[in-house]
């Protein structure tokens, strides 16, 4: 196995863990709301009430996870141009997810919210980057080596 395929599965797990937890609270006028993979919910009230679902947060989120599992598995099939590819849109993705969140808070509320409490899971995507930037290093240090093996087998 390869260290980027260690990457890939850390990158997976991080985005996985990413579901079961609260991202931010806004203290709003009208109460206080928490943003987390099943939208925005309103949690001063008695019951928890779902303001905005996370479907789409949802399925970012498995996307995510189901790219980083394609990219293990490519290294078992010579690849790596194609995970270099993959690796660079889940970068991408990783960023565009603080950008979601940042769409969710802004969509949901205008100018009402006195205060915003950030949770611990919202560093998450900002780890995923470096791993996936590990990977592709160590993806291209292996086609860096394929090649000058294929070079000295020509002379």
């Amino acid at each position: 196995m390869r260290i980027q395929s260690l990457y890939w599965f850390l990158s997976a797990v991080l985005m996985g863990l990413m579901l079961p937890f609260d991202w931010m609270t806004l203290v709003v006028t009208n109460g206080d709301f928490l943003l987390n993979a099943s939208g925005i919910n309103k949690i001063s009230s008695p019951d928890v009430e779902n303001v905005i679902t996370g479907i789409p947060m949802i399925c970012y989120i498995i996307g995510f996870i189901l790219i980083n599992l394609v990219c293990i598995f490519l290294c078992y099939t010579e690849k790596r141009i194609i995970q270099c590819r993959l690796t660079v849109f889940s970068i991408i993705l990783s960023i565009a997810f603080y950008l979601l969140i940042i769409l969710y808070r802004y969509m949901s509320f205008n100018d009402e919210v006195i205060d915003t409490m950030f949770n611990f899971p919202l560093i998450f995507p900002f780890v995923i980057c470096v791993l996936e930037i590990f990977a592709i290093q160590s993806v291209l240090k292996d086609i860096k080596k394929i090649k000058d093996s294929n070079a000295f087998r020509i002379r």
